[in-house]
């Protein structure tokens, strides 16, 4: 419902309005600050506020993703704003700071899943998966993916997979792994991945690994996408990741990279079993969990 369509109709009222993601409505087609969209979006949110008798604010980040200096700080402002707008707040965090009787903890929800490519030419050009661990997502430089292969055990695989908009940093990593003699355990397939050949990889490797280092994350898609195929997940050991484990503790930790290094070094990382994850994702953020949260949020 965006501000021309309540145009159209400037009498009218409402008894609730869920509001997910403004702060992507404050970005310009490069990604940076577009102050008349920023003005435009919190014009929005006070129109918004008095035309409904309860307002819903999803509070999916705290800023807005990859942004920096004035973007970000225009990108929280909005957010908080929106924050402290609404009647009721949805998390998908079970705690937050700031946390008062108008936030609700709901559960992400889990993803769709495909059935996994099993062509003949897809599993040759990965190779065998069973001792291989997995980053699977956009190959690119914020992702500090270069540090992994700096300290990465030469005696163990490692799969990085996933689009690449940036050719001279994939040039970059491909340089790195020569220049440590990674060239048999590692493997960089910089391209896309349909959801069918991402069903395969996280069901078949031995463990993903999810690298977010935000303290501020609320939530995690790659976690919840992850787990929906009952991969055996490891995560650096931020504070969402530790508050989770209150509602699902199917997945294991590690505190930095020089950790995580001598983990996967000591092999000491434990394959879990996909069934077992799956059935415990589907009890902790399954349909009837999240629907049993929205009802009591809403209420």
């Amino acid at each position: 419902m965006m501000m021309e369509s309540m145009l159209r109709t400037p009498g009218q009222s409402f008894d609730r309005v869920i509001v997910n993601w403004p702060e992507l409505r404050v970005l310009n087609a490069r990604g940076g600050l577009s102050p008349w969209r920023w003005a435009y979006v919190n014009l929005w949110l006070h129109w918004v506020r008095a035309r409904t008798r309860q307002l819903v604010f999803v509070l999916h980040n705290h800023y807005a993703h990859d942004t920096t200096g004035r973007t970000q700080q225009a990108s929280r402002a909005l957010v908080a704003r929106a924050r402290s707008m609404a009647d009721r707040v949805i998390v998908h965090a079970p705690a937050i700071e700031h946390w008062d009787n108008r936030h609700h903890y709901v559960p992400h929800p889990l993803y769709p899943t495909a059935v996994p490519d099993r062509s003949a030419d897809f599993i040759e050009s990965v190779g065998p998966l069973d001792d291989t661990y997995l980053i699977f997502g956009v190959i690119a430089e914020y992702k500090q993916l270069h540090h992994v292969l700096e300290i990465w055990p030469e005696q163990r695989r490692l799969l990085l997979a996933g689009s690449a908009p940036d050719a001279s940093y994939v040039a970059r990593l491909r340089a790195l792994i020569r220049q440590r003699g990674l060239e048999a355990s590692v493997q960089l397939l910089p391209t896309f991945i349909s959801e069918a050949q991402a069903a395969y990889l996280l069901q078949q490797c031995r463990a993903t690994l999810l690298l977010h280092d935000s303290e501020e994350m609320i939530a995690s898609g790659s976690f919840f996408h992850a787990i929906s195929y009952g991969a055996t997940v490891l995560a650096r050991a931020r504070r969402w990741y530790v508050d989770i484990q209150s509602e699902f503790t199917a997945f294991q930790t590690f505190d930095d990279l020089a950790a995580l290094a001598q983990r996967v070094a000591a092999d000491d990382v434990a394959r879990m079993s996909p069934a077992e994850v799956r059935a415990n994702a589907e009890r902790a953020f399954g349909e009837a969990a999240l629907h049993d949260a929205l009802r009591a949020a809403l209420r």
